[in-house]
C-alpha cells in the first residue's frame, strides 16, 4: 500500500502506486474529482508539483524498505508543463535521482499520459531523518 511508503494522507495523498525502477521509481496517479488539486475538469500545476514531490517521497520509501520519512520541496527548477491532466486520466511519472549529498537528494521526474509528456522537473528534496 502506497501509505507504507510515504508519509502523505488524505486528502493530500496525490500517488496511487509506486514500483521501482532501474534508477528510481515510477508512480501513478489517476485523476479524480476528490483530488485536492482537481478543479474544472483537470488536474492543476500545484498538483503535477506535488504528484512528482510525493513521487519521489516514494522512492525514498522503496529504498528504505517502508520507512516513510518526512521530506520537504527546497528547489524547484525547469518545471514545465505541456497540458494538464484530464479527470480519469492516469499519470504516470518517473523520478530519478541525480545527486545526493546527505539528507538532499537532486531528482529528475517526466510524467505521462498515455505515453504524452505532459510534464518534467528538476526537484531538491529534504529528508528528515
Amino acid at each position: 500500500m502506497i501509505t507504507d511508503l510515504i508519509p502523505q494522507r488524505d486528502p493530500i495523498l496525490m500517488v496511487d502506486d509506486a514500483q521501482a525502477t532501474a534508477n528510481g521509481v515510477k508512480a501513478t496517479l489517476t485523476v479524480r474529482e476528490s483530488n485536492w488539486f482537481y478543479m474544472d475538469g483537470i488536474l492543476l500545476e500545484a498538483g503535477l508539483v506535488e504528484h512528482i514531490a510525493q513521487s519521489a517521497a516514494a522512492m525514498v520509501g522503496l529504498k528504505a524498505e517502508g520507512d516513510p520519512h518526512e521530506g520537504y520541496i527546497g528547489d524547484v527548477k525547469d518545471f514545465t508543463v505541456l497540458r494538464l491532466p484530464l479527470l480519469n486520466e492516469t499519470i504516470e511519472t518517473f523520478v530519478n535521482p541525480v545527486m545526493q549529498m546527505d539528507n538532499i537528494t537532486l531528482i529528475e521526474a517526466e510524467s505521462y499520459v498515455n505515453g504524452e509528456m505532459v510534464a518534467k522537473a528538476r526537484l531538491k528534496v529534504f529528508i528528515v531523518d
